[in-house]
């Protein structure tokens, strides 16, 4: 009536339930049973197989590294041997008020960078995901990295997560997180990021 636009928001409540698997019937369906009930029904085969022939690359989460930014003080990032890096200072100040505040100062390679130009670099290099599963063993001790990506922590651990991205053909990087090399990469995202901190539009 007031003329502005109403959206409606849909919540669901997660809810998980057991259920038993027996055998199957005549048409190749299978008899289940739900946990605390006596009833017995039938479920299609297909989707029994589906439950079980399971991909695990389709369940795992794709972005291989996301640290919040918030816990993020430094990032260090080699391409091609060559170091560039990215820093977040954070500082308590007074305002004219005299009231507390902080203040975030963000570097590119020591030298002071805008807020939203950093930022944008930055949702780049989270973005690098994984794009497919290797099927066979790859030796990879003679294979120097294109890039490495090192986030230092500030969220008391003092820790490090990196991710280093090996040359492996035209499409793809190896993705080595320091665990047994298991995924690939898009060769084109990966270079895009590179690029992306290479360049570093620093006149936006």
């Amino acid at each position: 009536e007031t003329g502005e636009e109403v959206t409606e928001k849909t919540t669901y409540e997660d809810k998980e339930y057991k259920i038993y698997v027996g055998n199957q019937e005549e048409d190749g369906d299978y008899y289940v049973r739900r946990e605390g009930s006596d009833y017995v029904y039938t479920m299609l085969k297909s989707d029994i197989q589906a439950m079980l022939d399971v991909d695990i690359f389709d369940l795992m989460r794709p972005l291989i590294l996301i640290p919040n930014i918030d816990t993020v003080d430094r990032i260090a990032i080699t391409i091609d041997e060559t170091l560039y890096t990215m820093e977040i200072e954070r500082e308590t100040v007074k305002n004219e008020e005299g009231e507390e505040e902080r203040k975030v100062t963000y570097y590119y390679n020591d030298d002071e960078i805008d807020e939203d130009i950093f930022k944008d670099v930055y949702q780049k290099m989270i973005s690098a995901k994984y794009d497919a599963q290797i099927k066979e063993e790859i030796k990879t001790e003679s294979i120097d990295p294109y890039m490495t990506i090192t986030y230092h922590l500030n969220d008391g651990s003092e820790a490090m997560h990196t991710a280093s991205f090996l040359p492996y053909n035209d499409s793809f990087y190896l993705v080595d997180t320091g665990h047994t090399i298991r995924f690939f990469a898009d060769k084109r995202q990966i270079d895009n990021i590179a690029k992306a901190v290479m360049e570093f539009n620093t006149e936006e």
